[in-house]
């Protein structure tokens, strides 16, 4: 596998806090994030190969990204 472009992981990111910024109501704001999110795992090529992969004996789920500051918690 080639190397995962994680610039298009952070380019989601940063395109879901500005949207997050500009939209005071929830219904645009998921619709913005909804369409971002279609383009971003339209192709698997930015995540890395081992958070593909499952666990062989139990779930697992890995936090692709932190917000610093709680914004994203608040929708």
């Amino acid at each position: 596998m080639t190397a995962p472009r994680l610039e298009k992981l952070r380019h989601f990111i940063h395109e879901v806090d500005r949207l997050h910024r500009e939209h005071h109501q929830a219904a645009p704001l998921l619709d913005a994030v909804a369409q971002r999110l279609a383009a971003l795992v339209r192709y698997d090529d930015w995540l890395p190969e081992e958070y593909t992969l499952p666990h062989p004996h139990h779930y697992q789920q890995y936090l692709l990204h932190a917000d610093s500051g709680g914004a994203l918690l608040d929708c």
